[in-house]
């Protein structure tokens, strides 16, 4: 998706971050590699406002979510 305005990418970026919020609660079962590539997927988020400022809001996108932390056991 590509958004107009950085306010756009802003609400969908935090939409995002909300939806995984849980994950990183100190009684979650997601640890190991599994909550590294968890934290790089929530740094990747905060970082797109900076992202559009230097490359344009049309060449930014939201990172797939890594649901590959679903699959294994850590």
């Amino acid at each position: 998706m590509t958004y107009n305005t950085l306010s756009e990418l802003r609400s969908a970026r935090n939409q995002a971050l909300l939806e995984c919020d849980y994950l990183m609660l100190p009684d979650s079962k997601i640890v190991g590699k599994y909550k590294d590539l968890l934290v790089a997927y929530r740094q990747e988020l905060r970082d797109l406002p900076q992202l559009a400022e230097q490359n344009g809001l049309h060449n930014v996108r939201l990172p797939e979510f890594p649901s590959v932390i679903f699959d294994g056991d850590s």
